[in-house]
């Protein structure tokens, strides 16, 4: 075999289109052997599945710091303004409509920092997109890490930007369920009289 070619590394731009290409090249090479990475490494995969799991994870201890935080804002805010709370459930609103009224002021944190972090997060993949990050140091390792190259370009879709996005609303709407309850559920003349 000397002297000739015996593999040919094809590089995609997006994880997870392998399958459909070996699908579309097999046919075109029936003497030749079509693998994707994946299947000519399964631990691969299995390390890829780890990751999704750790973002999941990292995501997870995230969203629990942003409720914390926000439950911790709703809760000052129940305590500064018990005294407007007395006053518009005197003048007839129901317990029902102040929770309304934090609920969706914890929503509008969420929106607001949804927004702030979806645009942050853009600009700062977008900018590390165009640079890349080496890893040229991980290439000794092994034939693994050979193939894949010696930078990676990350990416984020706009589909992953609404997701995070609104889960941040739905956090920050059910951070404020319970000071909100807590509220509702005061005398109105109890209310008044808070200092």
């Amino acid at each position: 075999m000397r002297g000739q070619e015996t593999e040919i590394a094809v590089i995609l731009e997006k994880v997870g289109q392998e399958d459909a290409l070996v699908e579309a090249i097999a046919p075109d090479f029936p003497n030749h052997e079509v693998d994707s990475l994946i299947t000519l490494y399964p631990e691969f995969k299995e390390a890829m599945q780890t990751d999704r799991a750790m973002l999941v994870l990292i995501s997870g201890i995230m969203f629990a710091m942003a409720a914390i935080g926000i439950l911790n804002i709703m809760m000052m805010a129940v305590f500064e303004r018990t005294r407007e709370m007395g006053v518009l459930a005197a003048m007839g609103m129901k317990g029902r409509q102040i929770v309304v009224l934090f609920v969706l002021e914890g929503a509008f944190i969420g929106l607001v920092s949804g927004v702030i972090g979806g645009i942050l997060s853009w600009l700062l993949v977008a900018w590390v997109g165009q640079i890349g990050i080496d890893f040229s140091f991980v290439q000794d390792a092994g034939e693994i890490y050979a193939l894949m190259g010696d930078r990676f370009y990350p990416a984020i879709t706009l589909e992953t930007i609404l997701q995070f996005g609104g889960a941040a609303v739905i956090v920050g709407a059910l951070a404020a369920l319970f000071p909100a309850r807590r509220a509702a559920r005061r005398e109105p003349a109890e209310s008044l009289h808070h200092v």
